[in-house]
Protein backbone atom coordinates (compact mmCIF):
# COMPACT_ATOMS: atom_id res chain seq x y z
CA UNK A 1 0.00 0.00 0.00
CA UNK A 2 1.16 3.53 -0.73
CA UNK A 3 0.66 6.59 1.45
CA UNK A 4 0.90 10.34 1.09
CA UNK A 5 2.13 11.76 4.40
CA UNK A 6 1.42 15.49 4.48
CA UNK A 7 3.29 18.12 6.48
CA UNK A 8 1.57 20.90 8.43
CA UNK A 9 -1.10 22.61 6.29
CA UNK A 10 -2.02 25.52 8.58
CA UNK A 11 -5.25 26.40 6.78
CA UNK A 12 -3.64 26.87 3.35
CA UNK A 13 -6.30 25.32 1.13
CA UNK A 14 -4.95 25.57 -2.42
CA UNK A 15 -1.86 23.33 -1.94
CA UNK A 16 -3.87 21.04 0.34
CA UNK A 17 -6.47 20.54 -2.40
CA UNK A 18 -3.68 19.79 -4.88
CA UNK A 19 -2.36 17.15 -2.49
CA UNK A 20 -5.76 15.49 -2.12
CA UNK A 21 -6.32 15.51 -5.89
CA UNK A 22 -2.89 13.94 -6.39
CA UNK A 23 -3.63 11.28 -3.78
CA UNK A 24 -6.94 10.41 -5.40
CA UNK A 25 -5.42 10.20 -8.87
CA UNK A 26 -2.67 7.89 -7.62
CA UNK A 27 -4.68 5.82 -5.13
CA UNK A 28 -2.74 7.02 -2.10
CA UNK A 29 -3.98 6.91 1.48
CA UNK A 30 -3.46 10.37 3.02
CA UNK A 31 -2.03 10.88 6.51
CA UNK A 32 -1.93 14.41 7.92
CA UNK A 33 0.71 15.00 10.58
CA UNK A 34 -1.63 17.59 12.15
CA UNK A 35 -1.75 21.37 12.40
CA UNK A 36 -4.42 21.65 9.75
CA UNK A 37 -5.66 24.90 11.32
CA UNK A 38 -4.34 28.34 12.35
CA UNK A 39 -2.20 30.86 10.45
CA UNK A 40 -3.92 30.58 7.05
CA UNK A 41 -7.33 31.78 5.86
CA UNK A 42 -9.04 28.51 4.93
CA UNK A 43 -9.30 26.38 8.05
CA UNK A 44 -12.90 25.40 7.36
CA UNK A 45 -12.24 24.14 3.83
CA UNK A 46 -9.19 22.17 4.96
CA UNK A 47 -11.01 20.52 7.88
CA UNK A 48 -14.10 19.84 5.76
CA UNK A 49 -12.13 18.02 3.06
CA UNK A 50 -10.01 16.12 5.58
CA UNK A 51 -13.13 14.96 7.39
CA UNK A 52 -14.62 13.72 4.12
CA UNK A 53 -11.42 11.81 3.42
CA UNK A 54 -11.38 10.19 6.86
CA UNK A 55 -15.02 9.20 6.63
CA UNK A 56 -14.34 7.61 3.24
CA UNK A 57 -11.49 5.57 4.80
CA UNK A 58 -9.01 7.26 2.48
CA UNK A 59 -7.24 9.34 5.11
CA UNK A 60 -6.20 9.73 8.74
CA UNK A 61 -5.17 12.68 10.87
CA UNK A 62 -2.77 13.11 13.78
CA UNK A 63 -3.35 15.47 16.71
CA UNK A 64 -1.35 18.63 16.14
CA UNK A 65 -0.65 21.05 18.96
CA UNK A 66 -2.81 23.63 17.14
CA UNK A 67 -5.83 21.31 16.93
CA UNK A 68 -5.33 20.44 20.59
CA UNK A 69 -5.29 24.09 21.65
CA UNK A 70 -8.38 25.04 19.64
CA UNK A 71 -10.19 21.94 20.89
CA UNK A 72 -9.50 22.81 24.54
CA UNK A 73 -10.60 26.39 23.90
CA UNK A 74 -13.88 25.19 22.41
CA UNK A 75 -14.44 23.03 25.48
CA UNK A 76 -14.13 26.12 27.65
CA UNK A 77 -10.76 25.31 29.19
CA UNK A 78 -8.62 28.27 30.33
CA UNK A 79 -6.61 28.63 27.14
CA UNK A 80 -4.90 31.81 25.97
CA UNK A 81 -5.18 32.13 22.22
CA UNK A 82 -2.22 33.54 20.32
CA UNK A 83 -2.54 35.57 17.16
CA UNK A 84 -2.57 32.55 14.86
CA UNK A 85 -5.21 30.85 17.01
CA UNK A 86 -7.32 34.01 16.95
CA UNK A 87 -7.60 33.67 13.17
CA UNK A 88 -9.25 30.29 13.61
CA UNK A 89 -11.50 31.59 16.39
CA UNK A 90 -12.65 34.44 14.14
CA UNK A 91 -13.26 32.05 11.27
CA UNK A 92 -15.39 29.86 13.52
CA UNK A 93 -17.36 32.81 14.79
CA UNK A 94 -18.18 33.93 11.25
CA UNK A 95 -18.87 30.38 10.07
CA UNK A 96 -20.50 28.14 12.74
CA UNK A 97 -20.21 25.17 10.37
CA UNK A 98 -16.44 25.35 10.82
CA UNK A 99 -16.74 24.66 14.55
CA UNK A 100 -19.07 21.74 13.86
CA UNK A 101 -16.77 20.20 11.25
CA UNK A 102 -13.69 20.73 13.42
CA UNK A 103 -15.24 18.97 16.42
CA UNK A 104 -16.27 16.07 14.20
CA UNK A 105 -12.78 15.84 12.72
CA UNK A 106 -10.91 15.76 16.04
CA UNK A 107 -12.99 12.76 17.08
CA UNK A 108 -10.84 10.87 14.57
CA UNK A 109 -7.44 12.29 15.58
CA UNK A 110 -4.64 9.89 16.51
CA UNK A 111 -1.68 10.59 18.76
CA UNK A 112 0.48 8.57 16.39
CA UNK A 113 0.07 6.02 13.62
CA UNK A 114 2.11 2.93 12.93
CA UNK A 115 1.90 1.99 9.27
CA UNK A 116 3.83 -1.25 9.59
CA UNK A 117 6.56 -2.56 11.88
CA UNK A 118 8.99 0.21 10.98
CA UNK A 119 7.08 3.30 9.78
CA UNK A 120 5.61 5.68 12.36
CA UNK A 121 3.88 9.05 11.99
CA UNK A 122 3.22 11.62 14.70
CA UNK A 123 3.12 15.38 14.98
CA UNK A 124 6.17 16.63 16.84
CA UNK A 125 8.34 13.87 18.29
CA UNK A 126 8.50 10.65 20.27
CA UNK A 127 9.43 10.26 23.92
CA UNK A 128 12.41 7.85 23.92
CA UNK A 129 10.79 5.53 26.48
CA UNK A 130 7.85 4.99 24.11
CA UNK A 131 9.96 2.66 21.98
CA UNK A 132 10.18 0.31 24.97
CA UNK A 133 6.53 0.47 26.06
CA UNK A 134 4.55 0.82 22.82
CA UNK A 135 1.66 0.62 22.21
CA UNK A 136 1.12 1.68 25.85
CA UNK A 137 1.44 5.47 26.10
CA UNK A 138 2.08 7.70 29.10
CA UNK A 139 1.09 11.30 29.74
CA UNK A 140 4.64 12.33 28.86
CA UNK A 141 4.42 10.38 25.60
CA UNK A 142 1.29 12.31 24.65
CA UNK A 143 2.98 15.63 25.36
CA UNK A 144 6.00 14.81 23.21
CA UNK A 145 3.77 13.58 20.38
CA UNK A 146 2.11 17.01 20.27
CA UNK A 147 4.93 19.39 21.25
CA UNK A 148 8.26 17.62 20.92
CA UNK A 149 10.79 18.32 23.65
CA UNK A 150 11.90 21.70 24.97
CA UNK A 151 14.05 23.34 27.60
CA UNK A 152 11.51 25.38 29.56
CA UNK A 153 14.29 27.27 31.36
CA UNK A 154 15.29 28.97 28.12
CA UNK A 155 12.70 31.06 26.28
CA UNK A 156 12.60 33.15 23.12
CA UNK A 157 10.17 36.09 22.62
CA UNK A 158 8.49 36.44 19.25
CA UNK A 159 5.76 38.92 18.33
CA UNK A 160 4.45 39.27 21.86
CA UNK A 161 4.60 35.57 22.73
CA UNK A 162 7.27 33.51 24.47
CA UNK A 163 8.47 30.13 23.24
CA UNK A 164 10.78 27.59 24.90
CA UNK A 165 14.01 26.43 23.31
CA UNK A 166 13.43 23.22 21.40
CA UNK A 167 15.69 20.24 22.06
CA UNK A 168 16.15 17.11 20.01
CA UNK A 169 17.47 14.35 22.27
CA UNK A 170 14.52 12.21 21.16
CA UNK A 171 15.86 12.13 17.58
CA UNK A 172 18.93 10.22 18.82
CA UNK A 173 16.76 7.48 20.28
CA UNK A 174 14.78 6.43 17.19
CA UNK A 175 15.45 2.68 16.93
CA UNK A 176 17.28 0.89 14.16
CA UNK A 177 15.25 0.52 11.00
CA UNK A 178 12.46 2.88 12.09
CA UNK A 179 11.37 5.71 9.80
CA UNK A 180 9.59 8.36 11.88
CA UNK A 181 7.68 11.11 10.03
CA UNK A 182 6.90 14.31 11.92
CA UNK A 183 5.81 17.89 11.25
CA UNK A 184 5.56 20.73 13.79
CA UNK A 185 9.03 22.16 13.30
CA UNK A 186 9.73 24.02 10.02
CA UNK A 187 13.29 24.74 11.16
CA UNK A 188 14.30 21.42 12.72
CA UNK A 189 17.43 20.79 14.76
CA UNK A 190 18.04 24.53 15.17
CA UNK A 191 16.50 24.83 18.64
CA UNK A 192 15.61 28.52 18.48
CA UNK A 193 12.14 28.95 16.95
CA UNK A 194 12.23 31.22 13.91
CA UNK A 195 8.79 31.68 12.44
CA UNK A 196 9.96 33.76 9.49
CA UNK A 197 12.43 31.24 8.03
CA UNK A 198 11.75 27.64 7.04
CA UNK A 199 13.49 24.63 5.60
CA UNK A 200 12.94 24.63 1.84
CA UNK A 201 12.28 20.90 1.64
CA UNK A 202 11.83 18.01 4.07
CA UNK A 203 14.97 17.07 5.98
CA UNK A 204 16.23 13.72 7.23
CA UNK A 205 18.12 13.18 10.48
CA UNK A 206 19.71 9.96 11.68
CA UNK A 207 19.72 8.67 15.23
CA UNK A 208 23.18 7.14 15.18
CA UNK A 209 21.68 3.76 16.07
CA UNK A 210 20.05 3.15 12.70
CA UNK A 211 16.81 5.12 13.00
CA UNK A 212 15.59 7.95 10.79
CA UNK A 213 13.44 11.03 11.46
CA UNK A 214 11.91 12.91 8.53
CA UNK A 215 10.75 16.47 9.26
CA UNK A 216 8.00 17.39 6.78
CA UNK A 217 6.92 20.87 7.93
CA UNK A 218 8.14 23.49 5.46
CA UNK A 219 6.10 26.47 6.62
CA UNK A 220 2.78 26.15 4.78
CA UNK A 221 0.34 28.83 5.93
CA UNK A 222 3.22 30.97 7.15
CA UNK A 223 4.74 31.93 3.81
CA UNK A 224 6.43 28.58 3.17
CA UNK A 225 5.48 25.38 1.37
CA UNK A 226 3.32 22.30 1.80
CA UNK A 227 5.27 19.09 1.18
CA UNK A 228 4.16 15.49 1.18
CA UNK A 229 6.11 12.24 1.21
CA UNK A 230 4.93 9.33 -0.93
CA UNK A 231 5.76 6.16 0.97
CA UNK A 232 5.52 2.48 0.06
CA UNK A 233 4.68 0.48 3.17
CA UNK A 234 5.64 -2.85 1.56
CA UNK A 235 9.34 -2.13 1.08
CA UNK A 236 9.34 0.83 3.52
CA UNK A 237 10.73 3.17 0.88
CA UNK A 238 10.20 6.88 0.39
CA UNK A 239 9.29 7.15 -3.27
CA UNK A 240 9.41 10.94 -3.55
CA UNK A 241 8.78 14.27 -1.86
CA UNK A 242 6.30 16.58 -3.57
CA UNK A 243 5.95 20.34 -3.13
CA UNK A 244 2.23 21.04 -3.50
CA UNK A 245 2.74 24.78 -3.15
CA UNK A 246 4.28 25.08 -6.61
Amino acid sequence: MKFLILGDVHAEYEPFKKALDYAKANNLFVISVGDLVDNGPNGYQVCRDMLELVRANRGAVIWGNHEWKIYRWLLGNPVTLGGNNQLTAEQMESNPEFKKVFLQLVEHCHNYLQINNKIFVTHAGVNPSFWETQPVTTKKDLGVFKYGQSDQSKTIPYKGEVYPLRVYDWVKKVPAGVKLFVGHDPRPMEGTPDFDNFQKEPSTHYSGIGGTTIFLDCGAGKGGWLYGAVVNSVDESIIEYINFSK
